[in-house]
């Protein structure tokens, strides 16, 4: 046994020869572990032992990705273990740190609290900001009126929104495009416009290409000009929220590009039209 001074007292110590088994796991995740990532815990919990006070490992596949240890706070650990993945993972060329997608395991040495609650809170206020971007970015596209908002107006927002994160792709299809393609019931929708048709694809692959994609599809009417002659004056401002749908999914991708997430998400595909 060993023994230590603390603030207030004495930390007795003894060395850890205990084993956590797959029995002694309990879920409390909505999500359920994979029998993998199950593995990677068991894995990690072993290494912990190994490592300094304050231990933070990251373990994939098996094999450990991020390691760090010999902080105050588990926080500082935690970050310096991705940092180092992520120099790892620039240095050998790969496309991301290893700790995208891992499992983390700690030694919970301290007896007292290290900030791991502030990590978690520090997470959700990232993914909150996230949601509000979201949200702010569809009910702005909304609150323009049809001569501003037009079908190359929404184009140009999701090319920008595109430009701002490294796995986010836009793809625009032009009228000819679409003409190219046979899509005549698209075309002769705005064919009573002076504003060229658009159609917009959005792609985030998030996760690995195996994993089937989730597709969000939003109309992106930007006026509804149908029957004009029939319609009361009154409330013809609200046509311009026929573009709602596209509004959405575009707010809906820039949150799912800005929320930190502790797995990536399935790869989304989103399409918008005029």
């Amino acid at each position: 046994m060993i023994v230590r001074p603390v603030a207030g007292g004495y930390l007795f110590q003894t060395k850890d020869n205990g084993r956590i088994t797959l029995a002694e796991l309990k879920v409390v995740t909505k999500r359920a572990p994979t029998e993998q990532e199950l593995k990677d815990l068991l894995f990690a919990f072993r290494v912990c032992k190994h490592v300094k006070s304050n231990a933070i490992i990251y373990v994939k596949n098996g094999a450990t990705v991020g390691i760090g240890a010999g902080q105050m706070s588990r926080v500082d650990s935690s970050r310096i273990a991705a940092w180092k993945s992520k120099e790892a993972a620039d240095a050998a060329g790969l496309p991301e740190a290893g700790t995208i997608g891992s499992v983390v395991a700690s030694d919970a040495f301290f007896p007292f609290a290290d900030g791991l609650q502030s990590a978690q809170a520090e997470i959700g206020l990232q993914q909150g900001v996230a949601i509000a971007q979201g949200v702010e970015l569809a009910k702005q596209l909304a609150d323009l009126p049809g001569n501003i908002c037009t079908p190359t107006y929404l184009a140009e927002q999701a090319l920008t929104l595109a430009a701002q994160h490294e796995k986010l792709n836009c793809e625009i299809l032009e009228e000819s495009d679409m003409q190219a393609l046979g899509m005549g019931a698209f075309l002769s929708v705005s064919r009573g416009s002076r504003q060229p048709a658009k159609l917009i694809s959005l792609f985030y692959q998030g996760d690995e290409a195996s994993v089937k994609p989730i597709v969000l599809i939003g109309k992106g009417l930007t006026f509804d000009a149908g029957g004009i002659s029939l319609k009361p004056g009154l409330g013809m401002d609200e046509m311009k929220y026929d573009m709602c749908g596209a509004a959405s999914v575009l707010g809906r991708t820039c949150s799912t590009t800005a929320r930190p997430t502790a797995r990536a998400l399935p790869p989304v595909r989103s399409s918008s039209r005029w």
